[in-house]
């Protein structure tokens, strides 16, 4: 993958204009897949939003691989980007608040901490291993790119 994807990749996912959907395992060996507000990050890295208790954060105490995929939101052809790797869970009140501080500046998105959901929020960070992305080589719109991180 060369420069001028990964840059186009880092812009797309900056921009907001992407769903972001967490992937994780359940016991039974199930991907299990739920949507979520995701931070990503320059280097690859994703920042996601979640409680304690919630199912996803026992599926990561459980098995911390994960991936966080991306889809673009408009009509006709939509570019991708699947992050996979390994997350952690932290209750650190620093990295919570940058959270929020992130969405806030980011996307305009206003959340009160003080809301019963938002109240045991935990930060859960992927650390990247593997990215995948599809639709961001202008020579081929479909053609796949795939590079290790990790």
């Amino acid at each position: 993958m060369n420069d001028e994807i990964r840059t186009a990749i880092r812009d797309f996912l900056a921009s907001g204009k992407a769903g972001s959907f967490l992937i994780t395992m359940q016991a039974s060996g199930r991907p299990y897949t739920t949507q979520v507000t995701a931070v990503p990050e320059p280097d690859f890295s994703v920042r996601v939003r979640t409680n304690g208790d919630a199912l996803k954060a026992r599926h990561v105490r459980a098995n911390p691989s994960v991936g966080v995929l991306f889809v673009e939101r408009k009509d006709g052809p939509q570019r991708n980007v699947l992050i996979q790797g390994d997350a952690t869970l932290s209750a650190d009140p620093a990295e919570i608040d940058d959270f929020f501080e992130t969405i806030a500046r980011r996307y305009g998105i206003k959340i009160d901490r003080n809301s019963p959901r938002m109240v045991a929020s935990q930060i859960m960070r992927i650390r990247p291993a593997f990215l995948r992305a599809e639709g961001f080589d202008p020579r081929a719109f479909g053609k796949v790119c795939i590079e290790q991180l990790g």
